[in-house]
């Protein structure tokens, strides 16, 4: 662990090195423009705010380690988290790409309909590594990594066309799948191609095509790897001022690699509002049925599928965020076809004084796997259900540093007991950004 502990120490004595400069946009100006998010997107003043570097340090401890209560089993923690992204034109806030799973057909997890406020040209990339060390268990010690880049174009006549992709090397949260005893590491990219366009005043027709791959490292896990390729048409139709429906049609190919009866084709029929106010109160809420289609085995299953977006400004000092989603799902374990997925999480942050913030989130998973029937038909279908709830609270020395303590604690309830576990984890965290 030592080598990794130094490399920590390390990156630390570098962010407090850049703390007085002011080449990444910190200064009076921006500090003044901070609370719009947009810093300008005139020419001269177009990359003003552009680069930005943060390094995040966390030190804490776990109870359950293997998050199982079979074989507990606590540790100490050291999370290293630089990172750097640049926005063009120049933003005091990071843009907010929907996180991907590898369990999620297509792999988005949400769809993502907003990429920030444009006029005419948009680019962003961000790179950050996560070094995670432990105490115990220095066998587990890790880097888990992530790079995401876009750029959206936008002609005179209203033509916008645009592409991202995001890369993330990280691993299975254990407790999950088949090998919950094992470090499941995993690598995933999303390729996404989009185009708008404005075929009335309030009526825009909106293309993408998606590319995902899954690829796990070990392989105890090759059943899981495969590729996706979706296509989406959407049409939005502006009601009154910043409120849209739409009505959406998804077909998603997953092919696998070495699992070949899990090889399918799925058919998404979704309608929706959006309503988009600002960048800090947003919300959509987006309904319909998912048709999925096994090519080996002519096997069919469709469910209702619901998603729920909500980031909202209660007053300028609080806010809240929703998110939730049914949606059929992959299978993390290989005595399963699919999985029926649901999870809602609600996080609300509030200003308590000049310096100190806090927040709490909660959250509810549920996961219950499906299969037809199989030589393994004897075996009880699994249905495992995670709670969880995280509480922090934050003090800001300045603009650029900031301290805080944060509590976490986690419970699986499956129906097959040796999958349970309760899980608590404390950390300190030390902030710096520029």
């Amino acid at each position: 662990m030592k080598p990794v502990f130094m490399l920590q120490v390390f990156l630390i004595s570098i962010g407090l090195f850049l703390l007085p400069f002011t080449a990444f946009g910190i200064d009076t100006e921006t500090e003044k423009k901070a609370d719009t998010g947009t810093i300008s997107s005139d020419i001269p003043e177009m990359c003003d705010g552009c680069l930005h570097v943060f390094l995040t340090e966390k030190m804490g401890y776990t109870d359950n380690f293997y998050n199982s209560d079979a074989y507990k089993d606590d540790d100490f923690i050291i999370l290293g988290n630089p990172g750097i992204w640049f926005m063009l034109p120049g933003e005091t806030k990071r843009l907010s790409m929907s996180p991907t799973s590898p369990i999620t057909p297509g792999g988005a997890m949400y769809g993502n309909y907003r990429s920030g406020n444009f006029d005419r040209m948009q680019a962003y990339l961000f790179y950050s590594p996560e070094f995670e060390s432990y105490g115990h268990h220095t066998e587990e010690n890790t880097i888990n990594q992530m790079a995401e880049g876009l750029f959206n174009y936008r002609f005179s006549g209203g033509l916008a066309i645009g592409a991202s992709n995001q890369f993330v090397h990280a691993y299975d949260e254990r407790g999950t799948g088949d090998f919950y005893f094992e470090t499941n590491k995993f690598n995933t990219n999303l390729l996404r191609v989009n185009m708008s366009y404005p075929v009335t005043d309030k009526t825009d027709l909106r293309m993408k095509y998606d590319h995902y791959y899954v690829d796990y490292t070990a392989d105890r896990n090759n059943y899981r790897d495969r590729a996706d390729n979706g296509a989406t048409l959407s049409v939005f139709h502006k009601l009154f001022g910043e409120t849209s429906i739409f009505g959406e049609y998804e077909f998603v190919r997953l092919s696998y690699d070495e699992r070949n009866e899990n090889d399918s084709d799925e058919h998404h029929f979704f309608g929706g509002i959006q309503w988009d106010a600002s960048e800090k109160s947003t919300a959509s809420i987006k309904a319909g049925w998912q048709i999925k289609d096994f090519e080996e085995t002519d096997d069919q299953e469709d469910n209702f599928f619901l998603e729920i977006l909500l980031n909202y400004e209660i007053t300028p000092k609080s806010s809240i965020n929703l998110a939730g989603v049914r949606r059929l799902a992959e299978s993390d374990t290989i005595a399963n076809n699919y999985s029926l997925y649901h999870t809602v999480s609600a996080t609300y942050a509030q200003t308590i004084a000049d310096k100190i913030s806090g927040n709490i989130q909660m959250y509810l998973t549920d996961n219950e796997y499906k299969r037809f029937d199989t030589v393994v038909s004897v075996v009880e279908e699994r249905d495992d259900t995670f709670y969880g709830v995280t509480a922090s609270l934050d003090y800001a020395f300045t603009t650029w540093l900031s301290a805080g303590v944060e509590y976490s604690y986690k419970q699986c309830d499956s129906n097959l007991s040796n999958f349970d576990y309760t899980t608590n984890i404390v950390m300190f965290q030390l902030d710096i950004s520029l």
